[in-house]
């Protein structure tokens, strides 16, 4: 599968930056590049790429160059090897996960099959492919690593509880602290694990103080980020005076934005991938366009259900409560942009965890039905992430593209006018921008 994925990819290798690559990584070449350690801690310190500078993932880059303008292909094949590394941390998750509910071969099996699913993915695509996306990569990797500490001490927290609160604490501490200095979004830690204890451990035996003292640990981090929100309200409503839609208008079309993140988990389709998405459907209202209440209904019954059947169906609990956990992000408040792929790197792994522990109940004269269901899913999922590689290779053929499927995207025909305008056609490049 490693193999496989690496073949998928390998088109991409060939690509140029683009978009955000180049005003993140640039400052590589500030002063004649990287040559000393106040230089090194000059680039990791002063660039802007987030509220905490995301100094770890910047740092990772100079092993790629250390001066700019710089040749992007080691940097495209370090961000593939992250990726095959995730995949691995995402089978040793998956089987952690599986192996408290289903025997440990069939846990080790399932969780090949997960890992498969994950790293093929069409939708993980733009995170790989782009350079900068490296952030989200690095930030996935620590934040798996802390929860892979988390399920191991927690089975020991009963009958070993000094050792299991040192995996617990030290593990997902030293975690927490490297995946957020990767990415902001290494903060849901703590959220991730609290899915994961009130799910898969929701029948583990655990004393009672035991076990509110570990839900003390996890909830109270994870309470930084709505404290963050109102402490920061005022700024955060700031932020939207440079967007065209509202603070209300984000939450409602989020509710669009994840009924569409969930269809492409399924039915991945490559008109529906890339980075270009600034022409999404603004939702106005409930009603405008009405799918913003069958998102918004659809997202308060799968809660609901997942947080009532978390003690019957708890890997499926676990994969419904997992995906909006890591999504309750950039999904939040904040003045992003409305949609991008990459932000269902970590998210992607509950339904799929979830669907691969569903595999096992089919019935003994279908189950060679369903695993052929896999694999037949497995080559569609290859096919579209080889074409959209391919596209990552060339980015005027990706604009082209692009062009065709978001036919209003302001972003496309800015592209298409600084085209005409490195060309000398600056008519044609007016026409655009009228």
């Amino acid at each position: 599968m490693f193999a496989v994925t690496a073949l998928c990819y390998w088109p991409s290798l060939s690509g140029p930056f683009i978009f955000d690559d180049t005003p993140n990584l640039e400052l590589l070449g500030v002063r004649g590049g990287i040559d000393s350690f106040a230089a090194f801690m000059e680039f990791v310190s002063s660039a802007q790429a987030g509220p905490l500078g995301r100094p770890l993932s910047l740092a990772s880059f100079i092993a790629d160059s250390r001066t700019w303008p710089a040749d992007p292909f080691p940097f495209r094949v370090t961000n593939l090897l992250l990726h095959l590394v995730n995949g691995l941390l995402v089978m040793f998750l998956a089987r952690a996960i599986l192996a408290l509910h289903v025997d440990k071969g069939m846990a080790w099996r399932l969780a090949v099959i997960g890992m498969a699913i994950w790293m093929l993915h069409p939708l993980l695509v733009s995170t790989t492919a782009y350079v900068i996306q490296r952030m989200t990569q690095l930030a996935s990797l620590f934040v798996l690593t802390g929860l892979l500490s988390y399920i191991h001490g927690r089975k020991m927290l009963d009958s070993q509880p000094v050792r299991g609160w040192a995996w617990i604490v030290l593990g997902m501490g030293a975690s927490g602290i490297l995946a957020v200095f990767s990415k902001e979004s290494g903060i849901l830690l703590p959220l991730y694990a609290l899915v994961i204890e009130l799910t898969v451990f929701s029948q583990a035996p655990l004393a009672r103080e035991r076990k509110a003292a570990l839900l003390a640990l996890l909830v109270i981090p994870a309470l930084a980020m709505p404290a963050y929100v109102a402490l920061n309200w005022e700024a955060l409503q700031a932020g939207f005076e440079f967007r065209a839609f509202s603070l209300r208008e984000r939450l409602l079309t989020q509710a669009v934005v994840l009924l569409e993140y969930v269809r492409q988990v399924f039915a991945p389709s490559l008109s529906g991938l890339g980075i270009i998405h600034d022409d999404f459907p603004v939702s106005r209202g409930l009603l405008n366009p009405a799918t913003t209440l069958v998102g918004v209904l659809v997202i308060v019954a799968a809660v609901a259900g997942a947080l009532w059947q978390r003690r019957r169906w708890p890997v499926i609990s676990f994969g419904i409560l997992w995906f909006l956990a890591g999504h309750s992000l950039e999904a939040g408040p904040m003045a992003l942009e409305l949609y991008f792929d990459h932000r269902n790197y970590l998210p992607l792994i509950g339904p799929v965890i979830a669907v691969c522990s569903l595999l096992p109940l089919a019935p003994r004269r279908f189950g060679r039905y369903a695993y052929a269901g896999v694999l037949l899913f497995l080559c569609f999922e290859a096919f579209v992430t080889w074409q959209s590689a391919k596209l990552w290779s060339d980015e005027e053929l990706m604009m082209r593209v692009a062009a065709i499927h978001h036919p209003d995207s302001l972003r496309v025909q800015q592209y298409a006018g600084n085209q005409y305008i490195l060309a000398g056609r600056f008519e044609q490049a007016l026409d655009v921008q009228e």
